[in-house]
């Protein structure tokens, strides 16, 4: 095993989890498919520094993996981190809660639970980037039906009070913060198909970079190179 090798491809997993963290504070948004360039970056970064062979290319793809985990991991850090921040702001929210609030009543309204009903609500209540029903995608779908419809029905049933909302959010989101474990949780929940597609090709990715690169050495070993003989028959010509 190439040590080198597996440190540069450690060192490319971590700078590929930071920069997904990065770009999600700077655009607020998870952007799932940096999952599958993650992957080549720990791949190449393995296979630049001399990593080669099945078993190199296996730790790639388990660096890529921990990589694209760990990315994701502290996305979510960020994101409810901002939340929190936000917190501070009573005014805004305030906002947020009258959201929900007036979300939560109209998802009461609903004719029925079934699919396009959830699409159409997600699009008039700012669910989804999409704008129309047919355009949400199959993973934001699922999110909304597993996490999200659950929330809005508590709410709806519950109906607390602004400061009580706002001490249970509070305390979520510290909890959230300060526990690798439900951080772990919250990757796991927060993973769609899309999202898992995503993170299969990064993993394949680096793992076929390590491989494709101990190929191409072989065959260059395998290559017959110039004949010995070659000079001393130039000079007797």
């Amino acid at each position: 095993m190439n040590l080198f090798a597996l440190i540069g491809g450690l060192i490319s997993a971590m700078l590929g989890a930071v920069a997904w963290g990065l770009l999600t504070w700077a655009t607020q948004w998870e952007i799932g498919y940096l999952a599958w360039a993650i992957g080549g970056i720990v791949g190449f970064g393995v296979a630049r520094l001399g990593g080669r062979g099945p078993t190199m290319a296996v730790m790639a793809a388990l660096l890529a993996a921990l990589s694209i985990f760990g990315g994701k991991m502290l996305a979510i850090r960020i994101m409810a981190g901002k939340e929190l921040e936000a917190q501070q702001d009573a005014g805004e929210l305030r906002e947020a809660y009258e959201e929900l609030r007036s979300d939560a009543e109209d998802f009461t309204k609903l004719a029925s639970d079934n699919e396009h009903e959830h699409r159409e609500f997600m699009t008039t209540h700012g669910y989804t980037k999409a704008r129309k029903a047919q355009a949400v995608r199959e993973d934001e779908l699922v999110r909304f039906r597993e996490e999200t419809v659950p929330s809005l029905k508590r709410f709806a049933q519950e109906n607390p009070d602004f400061e009580t909302w706002r001490q249970e959010h509070s305390n979520l989101l510290a909890r959230v913060l300060n526990n690798p474990r439900l951080l772990a949780n919250g990757v796991f929940a927060d993973l769609g198909i899309i999202d898992g597609l995503f993170m299969l090709f990064g993993i394949g990715t680096a793992f076929r970079v390590v491989a494709a690169a101990g190929n191409t050495a072989a065959r260059r070993a395998m290559s017959p190179g110039p004949s010995a003989k070659e000079p001393q028959e130039r000079l007797d010509a």
